[in-house]
């Protein structure tokens, strides 16, 4: 008996295209809301990202007249917590496909695979943000005070859509930090408001290519409608997100790897790609020990917290944390 070409695993030359075309598919990174970050620390392994930071030194100054006499203070830090997401996707390839393409070579149906693999992962990481955003600032979330703004009704009343008014009390949570503010991530219909305004600072603007950018008040607004929404009827609730630049971060722990194995008694090719990746919100902390958590996970309030200075139990400065969120109706019925 003889090893045969079905008893073999191969990588396929997919990893360098995805990541190449991976970052325009992600709204909060394209934003500037995300860094790619931390990427040697995530490299070490583990199912935690841990990031020890320095809190800001808001002791006040003493002159230095050579008469003071000064007591030594203390500089805290505090420790991001990121939990990693171990995904995969299984896809079979008939080997017809091939015949389509006009050739044989896996170099032309790995550039095939990767057209819809970088939308697939881009989708699936704004998925997993999304959830970690809804975790923060549903009710009782560690930032559902602090670093939200609620206009909306849930059963009766007026219905309360998105407005620049309510946008702007929203950035001023964030304190003299709002001058920071880079931009946006909302919901299509809470964009739709905007624009139907009376007085709109909502609109599109041209961009390279011939492509538009939506932009309100001169900052840029990328659109997902993966953006935590709950209910179902004209009370329906969005979440629209505004950033400081940063204020997110998204770390791979190694490259998308992708697989395929051959059998060849159909014929056809199964193609297996992994990735491994953290999203994350700086400033607060996987507060759990679950590990590889679900999108469910990450939507969970109970399983996040903000930080702490390290050896206290005081919460962080909260203008560390760069993002808050208004929670709102929409004009137009789901």
């Amino acid at each position: 008996m003889s090893t045969g070409l079905t008893d073999i695993v191969k990588a396929a030359p997919v990893a360098d295209y995805m990541l190449a075309e991976l970052p325009e598919k992600l709204p909060f990174l394209a934003s500037g809301a995300a860094t790619l970050d931390f990427e040697q620390i995530a490299k070490e392994g583990g199912d935690f990202i841990t990031v020890p930071k320095l809190s800001f030194d808001t002791v006040a100054f003493e002159k230095n007249d050579g008469t003071e006499t000064s007591t030594p203070g203390k500089i805290y830090s505090y420790k991001d917590i990121a939990a990693v997401a171990h995904r995969k996707r299984v896809r079979g390839v008939d080997n017809v496909v091939k015949a389509a393409l006009g050739t044989g070579q896996a170099d032309v149906i790995a550039r095939a695979i990767v057209s819809t693999a970088a939308p697939y992962w881009g989708l699936e990481m704004t998925r997993s943000t999304v959830n970690v955003l809804a975790g923060l600032f549903k009710t009782s979330g560690p930032l559902a005070t602090s670093h939200k703004k609620i206009n909306a009704n849930t059963s009766a009343g007026a219905v309360l859509p998105a407005s620049s008014a309510k946008l702007i009390e929203t950035m001023a949570m964030l304190g003299d930090s709002m001058n920071d503010f880079a931009g946006a991530v909302m919901h299509s219909k809470v964009f739709s408001d905007l624009l139907n305004e009376s007085n709109a600072k909502a609109a599109f603007v041209p961009m390279a290519g011939g492509q538009l950018q939506a932009v309100w008040m001169g900052k840029p607004v990328y659109l997902s409608d993966l953006c935590y929404a709950s209910g179902t009827d004209k009370y329906k609730i969005y979440h629209t997100y505004l950033f400081r630049p940063g204020a997110l971060f998204y770390s791979w722990q190694r490259d998308i790897e992708t697989l395929y194995e051959l059998e060849a008694r159909f014929p056809r090719e199964i193609l297996t790609q992994t990735a491994d990746y953290a999203v994350h919100v700086r400033g607060v902390k996987w507060g759990v020990t679950t590990t590889n958590p679900a999108d469910s996970d990450y939507a969970t309030v109970g399983n996040w917290a903000t930080c702490v200075l390290e050896g206290t139990s005081t919460a962080i400065d909260s203008r560390l944390i760069g993002v808050a969120c208004l929670e709102s109706n929409a004009s137009v019925a789901p």
